[in-house]
């Protein structure tokens, strides 16, 4: 069953206004709630005209957010962006600014997790490494943190 073109649009710009979103969940979306292809294709290229759906613009946002907010990974984001439709030259050309914040990530997320606890350094580095860390990143934060710990 398939439904009208105002009914598509009516949904859609709702969904958009939550947050940004990336082209492949639009149409995910859309899918999900049985429109028709032909509508589907209209409305995208309608709304990435109008500027209300641009992945690049998304994959900032999205590495912005998540770097400042959740102190995630390089390795995580890249996940979750491929997982909304973000091809990988896009996420590549954008990823490379979350280079300079992965120190500053790894040290959050040791002083979120660890803050007042006596804990192993392995399991420490382990611990970031399931984060998505990279081991450089990881050693040398971990290293900085106990030291700074000890200090205190």
């Amino acid at each position: 069953m398939t439904k009208g073109k105002d009914y598509a649009e009516k949904k859609l710009l709702r969904f958009l206004s939550f947050r940004m979103r990336s082209r492949q969940e639009v149409v995910d979306y859309l899918r999900r709630n049985k429109i028709d292809e032909g509508f589907i294709n209209l409305l995208v290229e309608k709304y990435q005209r109008l500027g209300y759906i641009d992945d690049d613009a998304f994959t900032k946002a999205w590495i912005n957010d998540r770097i400042k907010l959740k102190a995630y990974s390089k390795r995580m984001i890249a996940y979750e962006l491929r997982n909304k439709g973000i091809d990988n030259g896009t996420i590549e050309k954008y990823i490379k600014a979350a280079d300079d914040a992965q120190y500053e990530c790894a040290i959050r997320n040791l002083k979120k997790r660890y803050k007042g606890m006596d804990i192993d350094n392995k399991k420490m580095i382990s611990f970031l490494l399931r984060k998505g860390f990279e081991y450089n990143i990881a050693l040398k934060a971990v290293n900085d943190f106990c030291q700074k710990k000890g200090e205190v």
